[in-house]
């Protein structure tokens, strides 16, 4: 039976992936022989799929998942966990910044009672304008999901069958594996552990950041459709008020002169509210319909070791 389980998403990690292997069987024989390696090649244009293969070729312990096309490092994560074995179950990232000594500190953490355990890196040593949109986003999303614990790093964590087990009946198509791993309730721990500096450039561009960041507070608060009626109401008191005020003018008959650019700039005013909440509401539309249309989260190519 297969102890432990490592789930790598990998997207351009030609670099790193051998001495990421060998680093990884070192420091799961320490906690068991009885171990798998699950490589998932998020369809990287590199030549990671060829070393991932001969890799497989020499060790039967080392698993892997190809997808048809690029579907994103949430889906990898949940396409390896569907095929995770182990009684416990890393998630981590391809790029050695997440240390592969660290899973016996996340491991030895987990035995003394707890569901999950994340690293909590104690310095971070990414760009301030990429610290700050984390941070941004991480507080926004609280606010907006009504979550006020703070939780650790969801791509370098350890959890076990019972969690995976759970997260696998999840039926969400669009997946985004952090807030819905926080969304099961297991007993959590964050560890304090140190960050590993690559020189490696991350393939999340700002852009596919703001998409994630986008798309993950939709699927998972409606509050901005609340706060969208909220919106509405407020300026449409305003309005009643004001028509109150002329017309109460009007029969006292004092002339109320409103000018015209103070009439266009409350149309433009508010038409680009009704815009925005027209543009909020037609994202939380597509996010349904994507949910009801039943479309596969990820389709895969080819599996080796299975």
């Amino acid at each position: 039976m297969t102890h432990i389980s490592v789930i790598i998403s990998i997207y351009r990690c030609e670099d790193s992936i051998l001495e990421l292997y060998e680093r990884l069987g070192k420091a799961l024989t320490e906690i068991s022989p009885e171990y798998e390696i699950i490589f998932v090649n998020d369809a990287s244009p590199e030549n990671d799929w060829e070393l991932i293969q001969d890799i497989c070729k020499k060790d039967k312990k080392v698993k892997a998942l190809n997808f048809s096309r690029n579907f994103g490092q949430h889906y990898a994560i949940a396409a390896g966990l569907s095929h995770a074995a182990g009684e416990w179950v890393v998630v981590m990232d391809g790029d050695l910044e997440d240390t592969p000594e660290d899973i016996t500190k996340l491991y030895n953490q987990a035995q003394t009672g707890y569901d999950i355990v994340y690293a909590d890196y104690k310095e971070n040593i990414k760009p301030i304008l990429i610290r700050n949109f984390s941070r941004l986003y991480h507080k926004l999303f609280n606010f907006l999901a009504n979550n006020t614990e703070e939780k650790g790093n969801a791509r370098f964590v350890i959890l076990n069958k019972v969690v995976v087990d759970n997260f696998n009946k999840l039926e969400n198509r669009q997946v985004h594996f952090g807030p819905l791993l926080h969304s099961l309730g297991f007993k959590d721990f964050k560890l304090p552990l140190d960050p590993q500096k690559v020189e490696n450039k991350s393939s999340y561009t700002f852009t596919k950041k703001l998409n994630l960041a986008i798309n993950s507070i939709i699927s998972h608060s409606t509050i901005l459709l609340r706060v969208s009626i909220a919106i509405g109401f407020f300026f449409s008191l305003c309005a009643f008020l004001f028509g109150t005020y002329v017309i109460i003018q009007k029969i006292s008959g004092i002339q109320v002169k409103l000018g015209w650019s103070s009439i266009i700039t409350s149309i433009y005013f508010v038409s680009g509210l009704i815009m925005i909440v027209a543009g909020i509401l037609g994202m939380y539309i597509e996010s349904i319909i994507y949910e009801v249309k039943g479309t596969p989260r990820y389709i895969i190519k080819e599996t080796l070791n299975f």
